[in-house]
């Protein structure tokens, strides 16, 4: 079978042509990129252009116990993958009249609070830039899991109490679940309906998505549902999330033929008012200064391999998906996965990449023995210069750490988690990794009389680290820092305990989380932020910030 699609896509007022040639030969490899899920759990993938399914298949297991095989048809949780479906049901009222993307929040949900940092308003929401408080990082730092009975109700709780911001609404982008939570709270509002019943009957109806739905009833009976699951130390384990309901950031469930019913709509919508309704969804934010953000809304912008890409991924326990969109080569393709292990957004990529026939491009590979990668002739440095920058730094505003040393006189990065990375000078105070296909660049400079690290990737503007000296308490020193603590906003009471130079983080008679002592009163752990420590006019620890990306900066006062 071979046949040639010539596809004519009128996209945001200019008209493109794309030519994709499918044969057999590309659908056995795409098999083949599969074969790996045959008898473990897998995922499904599709591919649509043009009005027609270029491609649907299963592979794997949806149920390792009775060995049920995934098919098109398979009811997978698909995760932030449709975050764009939250997003859809926003724009569904506003052009009903029913809302303005610029209202406030607190329009619709008064019992949030008036924020110092500035208004957050419904577009904020959309494009990730308001600052909300992620309320998946609020349940793990009150020491639960997403194990608990948790929905939109919990969630509205546990957001209305939180009075500050991750950052001022509008001035970057900061991905928080509870931006998309929020749109489907204030869906809710307006509409008096749940969620699920909302975009069932405008949504999924209208487009015969016959098995796509919000999770809402954790008694439901769901027919060829998906069991999700990872892999740890070589065996599988359930990774469900039953009881768990909260919903709008994800909890739909779908299959691979209705996600291609969902694609179909892109192109000629039945939706809304008009065929080129779901173009909104491609918008993209502004920022205050006037920047252009790649987020779009519940979408984003991006490039791969030359050719210009909308998408979004998202995972949920076990389950995996990864939608893609090439608009200008009218190609769709939705990855859906029940195995977090399996690498299902990668393989969704690859797929596309050989519908589109786009060559692979060789990784550049890190050398086992870095110092080896140039002579000693072609990495030139000013010594004086490696004196003066050597040392370590540390983001305040995500919590990153790092280290600048020499060695045998070539200068080295370390980041604690990471071999350790040769630099080589690439212009006057500016340096790369030696060896590795990246944009990210260091440089050195000083605010006020604090020397300080810029850290660039490509484009973006440089995250800022701070020159610092590392910490050395003693034992006594570090319990000055236990006790016990109080989030007002949380509702939470914390204790901290040292243990063998570090301090354990207790609620709920459990250890959460552990941090290691970095510099003076701040201790910081890899993937948990950092806590900032204060002192009274006596000279006495009264109480510390946590501070995380997701949270921001939030207060515990010591009983």
């Amino acid at each position: 079978m071979k046949y040639t699609l010539a596809f004519i896509l009128s996209f945001i007022g200019s008209t493109i042509i794309a030519q994709i040639v499918y044969d057999q030969n590309i659908e056995s490899r795409i098999d083949s990129l599969f074969a790996e899920y045959e008898n473990e759990p897998g995922g499904a993938l599709g591919i649509y252009a043009n009005e027609r399914i270029l491609y649907q298949k299963g592979f794997g297991f949806s149920n390792l116990e009775d060995k049920v095989k995934i098919t098109p048809q398979t009811v997978f949780e698909i995760a932030a993958s449709g975050m764009n479906i939250t997003a859809t049901a926003i724009l569904l009222l506003e052009e009903e009249g029913k809302l303005s993307l610029d209202d406030p929040i607190q329009d619709y949900l008064t019992e949030f609070p008036n924020y110092k940092e500035g208004k957050v308003s419904i577009r904020h929401c959309l494009h990730h830039s308001s600052g909300l408080r992620d309320y998946l990082e609020l349940i793990k730092i009150s020491g639960r899991n997403q194990h608990i009975t948790f929905d939109n109700k919990s969630a509205l709780e546990l957001l209305k109490n939180q009075s500050e911001l991750t950052i001022i609404p509008g001035s970057d982008y900061r991905y928080s679940h509870s931006n998309y939570l929020v749109l489907a709270l204030i869906v809710e509002r307006i509409t008096g309906d749940s969620m699920a019943k909302y975009t069932e009957q405008n949504i999924f109806i209208p487009l015969e998505m016959n098995n796509t739905f919000y999770y809402q009833d954790f008694e439901k009976v769901i027919n060829n549902r998906a069991l999700l699951y990872a892999k740890e130390d070589d065996e599988y384990k359930l990774k469900q999330n039953y009881r768990f309901t909260a919903c709008g950031d994800g909890r739909i469930y779908s299959t691979i033929e209705d996600m291609m019913k969902w694609s179909r709509n892109f192109t000629n919508s039945r939706i809304g008012k008009g065929k080129d309704f779901m173009e909104k969804l491609y918008i993209r934010g502004t920022l205050n200064n006037g920047d252009t953000m790649s987020y779009a809304r519940g979408l984003e912008h991006g490039e791969y391999r030359g050719h210009r890409l909308i998408a979004h991924n998202g995972w949920w326990g076990g389950a995996t998906g990864m939608f893609v969109i090439f608009p200008s080569d009218g190609l769709f393709v939705m990855g859906l996965g029940n195995n977090k292990s399996n690498g299902i957004i990668g393989k969704t990529y690859h797929a596309a990449r050989m519908v589109l026939n786009i060559d692979e491009k060789p990784v550049a590979k890190k050398s086992e023995n870095p110092v080896n990668i140039l002579n000693e002739t072609e990495i030139k440095y000013n010594t004086k210069d490696l004196k003066s920058i050597c040392g370590n730094y540390f983001s305040y505003e995500i919590g990153y750490s790092r280290k600048i040393y020499t060695s045998e006189n070539k200068l080295y990065l370390h980041d604690g988690e990471h071999e350790d990375a040769l630099l080589e000078a690439i212009g006057e105070n500016k340096y790369k990794k030696v060896g590795l296909n990246s944009n990210v660049t260091f440089s050195f400079g000083f605010e006020e009389d604090k020397k300080i690290m810029y850290l660039q990737h490509g484009e973006r503007p440089p995250m800022i680290l701070y020159k610092f000296e590392p910490a050395n308490y003693n034992r006594e020193q570090l319990l000055s820092f236990t006790g016990d603590y109080y989030s007002t906003e949380l509702g939470q009471a914390y204790k901290l305990k040292e243990e063998d130079g570090f301090l354990q983080v207790w609620t709920n008679e459990k250890e959460i989380f552990k941090f290691k002592p970095l510099m003076d009163m701040v201790f910081n752990s890899p993937h948990d932020g950092y806590l900032q420590f204060e002192k009274n006019s006596n000279g006495n620890i009264y109480k510390f910030t946590i501070n995380d990306y997701s949270l921001g900066k939030m207060g515990f006062m010591k009983k």
